[in-house]
């Protein structure tokens, strides 16, 4: 299982201590297991989320 902090940026990798493939010498100890962030945009949004990601953007441009 593996949690995804906030703010986690696409293509950023994340380390997984001793979740990785068992060392060959010593086989009970692991190494670290990377996993790469990919977001996927969802598609087929209804008027409705279009709206609300709209209404989100709006937001966040007249914040800076």
């Amino acid at each position: 299982m593996l949690t995804i902090p906030p703010e986690t940026q696409n293509g950023q990798s994340l380390r997984l201590a001793g979740q990785g493939m068992p060392h060959q010498d010593s086989p009970r100890s692991r190494g670290d297991l990377y996993a790469i962030v990919k977001v996927v945009l969802p598609k087929g949004l209804s008027d409705e989320e279009k709206q609300l990601f709209q209404e989100f953007k709006d937001r966040r441009s007249t914040r800076r």
